[in-house]
């Protein structure tokens, strides 16, 4: 490259962008003793990673033709999922009609919905006695409150509907796999927390509940049960087995949360997925991840399996039930494993259930000046008189000068501070 006064120049031939794309002549080569080179097999890496820069034209081709076929695969999946769906429908129709369920008092619950399953079914999911297992996947929201509930029976179980839309899906109830296993839980304390594992929204020296506090964290006074902290809109708790809470700490396998106390035996599946609802519930409330969320309400997410053992001779009964996973993205959420005891007999065992916190539909999300989450519409100013949020004195208004402007010159600020 040479470079004058008023001109620039390059030496050499110039750089032609589409040279890589057009077909190159053979040039004649001298017969060798050497093997011949063939065309380059394609490799087996992620076609998302090929480089579309190179100047090869074969292995470019190589490249698209490998997109094409992943792409080809994952839109085959999707056509067949969604004919699965068809054919699980289809099923469900010849299964004859979809039984209306009509909602019980207050909201609509895990385990009310499996009772409105037992209530229509009779000898399907829902049922009582034992021994016997289920699992459940949530497809949906739990139904709003006076929202008509549809149960129709599936080959392999009971699909839950509100309105059009999917709910619950049920599998079993099947025999169990072990008929008096051990228990699993060992509801170690936390000697450190793990990094990056979820820490309380709001502390408490709360760590047990009498059956008092119980009733509050029912009537949805979770302030009143955990301290001013806690004093927010919560969820109500749902009725269940448990009776009391002797024990609430940090602890089990993240290090998050652990939960202990007395509670009745559970005569079926219902009860089993009521009590454990019931405990991860007041371990949601206990860490605060009400805080955070408008008008939050409980969700059930994704799947967990229900086992029910023999329980006849058992007086009493105590649940033990353990965090292993918690998170605040996207919305408040903990998985936990729960088991009824009988002294160091199984009784039941819940695991794998996901206790998330969801706001209701329109309300949105986010927080303003004092740390409030927002439960109006957007942009609603403050009502008269509503005290305004302290502001830091530490630091010097910065005033502009009048007639001054930013950017032309002169003093634009006037004062001190950064």
């Amino acid at each position: 490259m040479t470079a004058e006064l008023d001109v620039l120049s390059f030496d050499g031939r110039p750089f032609d962008a589409l040279a890589a794309l057009q077909p190159v002549a053979p040039h004649p080569q001298e017969p060798d003793d050497r093997a011949p080179q063939g065309v380059p097999e394609p490799t087996t890496s992620d076609p998302s990673t090929h480089d579309r820069s190179t100047h090869d034209p074969v292995a470019l081709a190589v490249g698209i033709v490998a997109e094409l076929r992943a792409e080809l695969l994952a839109a085959h999946r999707a056509a067949m999922d969604v004919q699965v769906r068809w054919q699980e429908r289809a099923l469900a129709a010849l299964a004859g009609p979809a039984t209306p369920a009509a909602p019980g008092a207050g909201e609509w619950t895990p385990a009310a919905l499996l009772a409105a399953v037992a209530d229509q079914l009779g000898d399907g999911p829902g049922r009582g006695g034992g021994p016997l297992r289920l699992a459940l996947a949530w497809d949906g929201d739990l139904p709003r409150h006076g929202e008509q509930v549809q149960v129709t029976r599936t080959p392999s179980g009971a699909l839950v509907r509100a309105g059009e839309r999917p709910v619950l899906r049920v599998d079993g109830p099947t025999a169990p796999a072990v008929p008096a296993p051990a228990p699993a839980l060992a509801a170690a304390p936390a000697a450190f927390r793990p990094e990056g594992a979820l820490e309380p929204l709001a502390a408490t020296l709360v760590d047990h509940l009498a059956p008092a506090e119980i009733d509050l964290l029912v009537a949805g006074r979770a302030g009143a049960v955990f301290g001013a902290r806690h004093d927010q809109q919560a969820p109500r708790l749902a009725a269940g087995l448990l009776r009391a809470v002797t024990e609430l700490r940090p602890g089990g396998p993240a290090g998050v949360g652990v939960l202990r106390g007395p509670c009745a035996v559970p005569a079926g599946d219902t009860d089993v997925v009521a009590a454990a609802w019931q405990a991860g519930s007041v371990l949601a409330l206990w860490l605060g991840l009400h805080l955070c969320v408008p008008e939050a309400r409980f969700q059930p997410v994704g799947t967990c399996g229900a086992e029910l053992f023999d329980t006849t001779g058992a007086p009493d009964a105590e649940v033990v039930a353990e965090i292993t996973g918690a998170d605040l993205v996207p919305r408040p959420w903990l998985r936990l494993d729960a088991e009824i005891r009988a002294g160091e007999r199984v009784l039941a065992r819940v695991s794998g259930l996901t206790v998330a916190l969801r706001e209701p539909p329109g309300v949105p999300m986010g927080t303003r000046s004092g740390g409030r989450a927002p439960v109006g519409p957007r942009g609603a100013r403050p009502p008269a008189g509503a005290p305004r949020p302290p502001r830091d004195h530490r630091r010097p208004r910065r005033r502009r000068r009048a007639g001054a402007r930013h950017g032309l010159g002169g003093r634009p600020w006037s004062g001190t501070g950064p």
